[in-house]
């Protein structure tokens, strides 16, 4: 028992010294204190270390960096391994306010601790709410606020993909038309901003909407738009309404334009070997493999070499779209 005790404390005093002492060069547009409380978070869960690693979600949640369903879930989860239901119900309710879904009902009706940890709430109330979420994302365009602006932002994102297909050589001319479209896109785009004031989410503007959106700001190349639409994403992100990797691959576009890194390893590029093209990270420059890892998990996206090797796949294939 003081063994066991004594090897809790040092490792916990050393995820102390980590967060102290962490590189000084900070990234721009992300919180790296809350990149650490949370790496120490999940190195506790996986560890069964429960009771701590609800003090470090905690911090993490504070900091209001990671999306908040996310850290609200896992505080669940953690009270849920040390059946204290009640706990595990009330922060199971704080992620659903804050925007918990899923991205298939399939999905819902397979996560089996989640619908037990909400069998202890009889209303049947928030299981509605969840539900509800679902379909509301699921149906999105249908839920809608400002339903001519998503019809209008469908239609364009199909021209936004017009010329890119990958393995399709474009003309000189080709290139024109589609430079073109991202500068009438960007326009629109900063008209719906002005509108709104606010980034056009699942809410506003429905998936496909905000999809689009996401592909007219990455496809602006226009570093002092894109910082703005960055500022106007991650409140967005934190309350689930919009996909929460486009706020990653939009940051790792701005960063790498600007300051040569990029942090959730999007950007990438194709290098030929052998008879294959490999799909590597562009400059090969990430600012923290250890960050990427933790910010692609809260942020929706798979693990990075699989994400690599998916993009290497589609490449060969001529599939991808960029």
């Amino acid at each position: 028992m003081g063994k066991s005790f004594f090897k809790k404390s040092k490792f916990i005093l050393f995820c102390l010294f980590l967060l102290m002492f962490s590189r000084k060069h900070y990234a721009q547009f992300i919180d790296t204190l809350a990149i650490e409380n949370i790496i120490v978070a999940d190195s506790l869960f996986d560890k069964k270390d429960y009771k701590n690693a609800i003090l470090f979600y905690k911090k993490t949640e504070k900091r209001s960096f990671f999306p908040k369903n996310e850290i609200y879930e896992m505080i669940s989860l953690s009270h849920y391994y040390l059946s204290e239901k009640d706990s595990a119900l009330k922060y199971m309710v704080k992620s659903i306010d804050s925007g918990k879904h899923y991205w298939t009902e399939n999905l819902l009706k397979g996560d089996k601790i989640t619908l037990t940890i909400l069998s202890h709430d009889t209303t049947e109330i928030y299981l509605q709410h969840l539900e509800s979420n679902t379909n509301k994302f699921l149906n999105s365009h249908e839920h809608v606020i400002y339903k001519k602006l998503s019809d209008s932002l469908v239609v364009r994102k199909q021209l936004d993909q017009k010329y890119r297909t990958i393995g399709k050589k474009k003309t000189r001319k080709e290139w024109k038309k589609q430079k073109d479209i991202d500068y009438e896109n960007k326009l629109f785009l900063s008209s719906i901003i002005k509108k709104i004031n606010s980034w056009p989410g699942y809410k506003e503007v429905g998936r496909e909407g905000e999809s689009a959106c996401y592909l007219f700001t990455q496809h602006s190349e226009d570093s002092i738009f894109q910082k703005k639409c960055l500022y106007l994403m991650h409140p967005a992100a934190l309350v689930n309404n919009m996909n929460p990797s486009h706020y990653g691959y939009l940051l790792d576009r701005h960063l790498l334009i600007t300051k040569g890194y990029q942090v959730f390893g999007t950007q990438i590029e194709m290098v030929k070997k052998g008879d294959k093209s490999i799909a590597q990270l562009k400059k090969n420059n990430l600012f923290n493999r250890r960050y990427a890892k933790t910010l692609r998990s809260y942020f929706t996206m798979p693990p990075l070499q699989f994400y690599l090797d998916q993009m290497t796949e589609m490449n060969n294939s001529n599939f991808f779209f960029n």
